[in-house]
């Protein structure tokens, strides 16, 4: 084929439209003659067909894969190649010319010699509707006025613009590009030098900057038709400076989101409202989209109490992370109220639980779920006595020694009731019933734990630690039932094992014989306190008992003896000594005339 000439340069970044343009104007031919003449389409050329670059690069010597880099490359009705990313036509200006007024300016200064319309090129970038910064010059773009019927010309665009870009050259206000533009930019230009967020789709991540970007800046609420172009550049600057963080990053951001959106204490609190555009957007099936999709999925579960019965960016969730009160209410059939003075009082909910809304105070699902099991299965002591088979007064004396335990007690924080666990319950009733060899009937010697704790007359706590600490072997159960009140004992065992030591002393009733005197006297010596009388447990009847230390009573023996004693020690009797004592003039030690107490001093008989 022969070769153009002469011919312009072809820049690196140059879309293949203005290319054609530049050459026109060095022919001095308008863009549609020109193509004409040389047998290229000017439509293959706009949407980058391969057989009319590949003729374009053989006219100038230039090659094709350069050309085409740089140029919008249509795939099909809804897509655009630009380099080596895909983008949608809604993200491509299509009959909107941008430029930079400084890069026209540069491309100017820099070749003075070049006629007017061959010097300044599109730059491939410009095309790009996310790009609004100059991110070499820091300034806006502009779009160029169009000439009717030459849209397509760019050489004859900046031509008939070039006052009012090199006005907006010299008075162009600084705006520093965003941190994203610059990055599409290294992206466009040389992918090969970019080693970061490469597993994103290009125009995915452009979009989801500035709609993550939108909603940090904005709110949920925020509608795209709001927005302004500067809007949007600075919604993509934060945008990208979150995902740039990756996972801890979105999950800061939807953090943030979710606490500035239940501020306004309304009770949707699911993705879709929170997320607002961003949720609209990326539950659109869309390969591209996936991988970001993926990574804020996670980022929701970690911050947002979702579970199997939510859908997040079209993807039902089947694994829940995070609990709310409400959620966890909903789940488990536990009355919000009690739930949250409950989990206060297990620290599982933070201590400022008060200012969150039972939707928005949360709690990580996985390690509260088997106290949520207990809570949800819980009774009051009335509720476990009736699962239990015993009566309340029963109830109370195993809860009151310590025996049945609240999993959380009541009385505090507003909390009215203790809390049993039903497991907890449950556990109790298999350790009494370990072993148990079943009857038809309870006959004594075998009875239930009430009846052999009172015929063996000992309180039902002793019985149950006998058997929990294994003290008592023998144990039944009435038929397959697994109640308390179906659990046997033997009670012989239990009198045998249950019973009390002897008491440390001489029961006061019992002293007479000891002394060798009446009852009366007795009573006498203990109320003029010859004998200081202690209390003690009978160890039948549990009755309160009087008794007499032996040392006390040996040492009063040791120097008293009792006229009783005396009359028999000598052989006779008491009245026949009495009568020698009083002929004798010899009156007792201790001695009281109504209780008939007569006390000697052992020593005065002493070889007597």
């Amino acid at each position: 084929m022969t070769r153009l000439f002469p011919v312009l340069s072809h820049a690196e970044d140059e879309t293949a439209m203005s290319y054609v343009s530049r050459l026109a104007a060095l022919h001095g031919k308008q863009v549609q003659t020109f193509c004409a003449e040389l047998g290229l389409r000017l439509s293959g050329i706009a949407t980058g067909k391969k057989a009319d670059m590949e003729v374009l690069s053989d006219l100038t010597n230039t090659p094709t894969e350069q050309i085409t880099r740089s140029s919008p490359v249509f795939l099909d009705d809804e897509n655009y190649r630009l380099g080596a990313s895909r983008f949608p036509k809604s993200a491509m200006r299509r009959g909107r010319v941008f430029v930079c007024p400084r890069c026209i300016a540069a491309d100017f200064s820099s070749d003075v010699n070049a006629g007017a319309g061959t010097s300044a090129y599109e730059r491939a970038i410009w095309r790009l509707a996310a790009i609004r910064t100059c991110h070499v010059h820091d300034v806006r773009l502009i779009e160029l006025t169009p000439n009717p019927g030459a849209c397509d010309d760019f050489a004859g665009l900046i031509a008939s613009n070039l006052p009012s870009i090199m006005a907006a050259a010299q008075s162009a206000e600084r705006v520093q590009a965003s941190a994203l533009e610059h990055y599409v930019a290294r992206r466009l230009s040389n992918p090969e030098a970019v080693n970061d967020m490469l597993e994103f789709d290009l125009y995915s991540l452009i979009k989801f900057c500035e709609l993550v970007g939108a909603l940090s800046l904005k709110g949920s609420d925020v509608a795209a038709r709001a927005m302004t172009e500067d809007d949007w550049r600075a919604a993509g600057d934060a945008g990208f400076a979150v995902l740039r963080q990756g996972l801890s990053g979105l999950t800061t951001f939807v953090r943030a989101m979710w606490e500035n959106y239940r501020d306004v204490k309304v009770h949707n609190q699911r993705a879709q409202a929170v997320l607002g555009i961003l949720h609209e957007w990326l539950r659109r099936e869309t390969d591209g989209r996936a991988p970001l999709r993926a990574l804020i999925y996670e980022a929701v579960l970690h911050v947002l109490p979702v579970g199997p019965r939510d859908v997040v960016f079209g993807r039902a969730v089947s694994t829940r992370r995070l609990h709310s009160i409400y959620t966890a209410h909903k789940q488990y059939g536990i009355h919000p109220k009690r739930l949250r003075k409950l989990l206060a009082r297990l620290k599982i909910i933070p201590a400022d639980h008060a200012s969150r809304s039972d939707h928005t105070c949360v709690f990580d699902a996985g390690s509260a779920e088997p106290t949520l099991e207990k809570i949800a299965t819980s009774m009051s002591l009335a509720e476990a006595g009736a699962y239990f088979g015993a009566g309340r007064a029963q109830m109370k004396v195993l809860f009151d020694r310590g025996l049945i335990k609240p999993f959380i007690p009541g009385g505090e924080d507003g909390l009215g009731t203790h809390a049993f666990a039903k497991a907890d319950l449950d556990n109790f009733l298999l350790k009494l019933s370990t072993g148990a060899v079943a009857r038809s009937r309870a006959a004594e010697p075998i009875c239930t734990i009430p009846d052999a704790a009172r015929r063996a007359n000992r309180r039902i706590d002793e019985v149950v630690a006998a058997m929990l600490d294994g003290r008592l072997q023998w144990r039944g159960r009435l038929g397959s039932s697994r109640s308390f009140g179906s659990i046997l004992v033997h009670v012989e065992e239990v009198r045998r094992v249950l019973s009390d030591p002897p008491p440390d002393g001489v029961p006061v009733g019992r002293l007479h014989e000891r002394l060798s005197t009446t009852q009366a006297a007795v009573a006498f010596l203990v109320s003029s306190r010859r004998f200081r009388a202690r209390e003690a447990m009978n160890p039948v009847n549990r009755c309160p008992l009087a008794v007499v230390a032996e040392s006390e009573i040996a040492g009063f023996m040791s120097a008293y003896i009792s006229v009783r004693e005396l009359a028999r020690t000598r052989g006779t009797s008491v009245r026949t000594l009495n009568a020698q004592l009083r002929a004798a003039s010899v009156t007792p030690e201790i001695g009281d005339r109504k209780s008939g107490a007569a006390f000697f001093r052992r020593c005065d008989f002493v070889g007597v």
